[in-house]
């Protein structure tokens, strides 16, 4: 189970300034609305992601049941600060950090966590909106700007003819609410 103990102090991917400095947009007036659809936006990137989010926080995370390597959920994991296996702390040199995945360390060499609970402090997430890979940045961005062209039609709407009668055509965005061409270049932070 997670706990967060410092949340991120910011968890948009991307700033308002920027978007606006994309769109070329001046002024005040649209800063509400662009601001939220920053917002949803990086909560969406989050969820096709499989994330609560990514912004940058302190966690403490338990586990109790016997694993063969620990899977922290809040990443990437920047540092590991405590390991404490049914209460007793242990030395970096009994526990190793890969990635996202904490292995124990018998003597140098890698074994089982065999005793719960498990408590892991770490730290885990990127410094934002300026730490965020420019990937998910730019997916923000590009969402951003299909709310901003959709905002007096259907967003989905991808083309329309009024030739006949009418023909129209919609994207489709899958399960993840995203646009294929928006979540390709993201995909991998789904399970990094």
């Amino acid at each position: 189970m997670l706990t967060i103990l410092t949340p991120p102090t910011e968890s948009a991917l991307v700033d308002l300034a920027t978007v606006k400095d994309e769109f070329g947009i001046q002024g005040t007036d649209h800063d509400a609305r662009l601001t939220r659809w920053i917002r949803q936006a990086t909560a969406r990137l989050a969820s096709a992601c499989g994330r609560d989010g990514f912004g940058r926080i302190a966690a403490e995370e338990r586990f109790d049941h016997h694993q063969s390597r620990l899977k922290l959920s809040w990443r990437p994991v920047n540092a590991v600060t405590s390991v404490v296996v049914a209460g007793t702390p242990l030395g970096s040199e009994e526990w190793r950090l890969d990635g996202r995945f904490l292995d124990r360390l018998v003597m140098g060499r890698p074994a089982c966590w065999s005793m719960v609970p498990i408590l892991v402090t770490y730290d885990a997430g990127w410094d934002l909106p300026d730490g965020a890979p420019d990937e998910l940045v730019e997916a923000c961005i590009a969402l951003v700007k299909a709310h901003w062209h959709g905002r007096d039609r259907d967003p989905a709407l991808r083309n329309e003819s009024v030739e006949g009668v009418m023909s129209q055509s919609w994207q489709t965005v899958g399960d993840t609410g995203v646009p294929p061409g928006i979540l390709d270049p993201i995909i991998r932070y789904r399970w990094e």
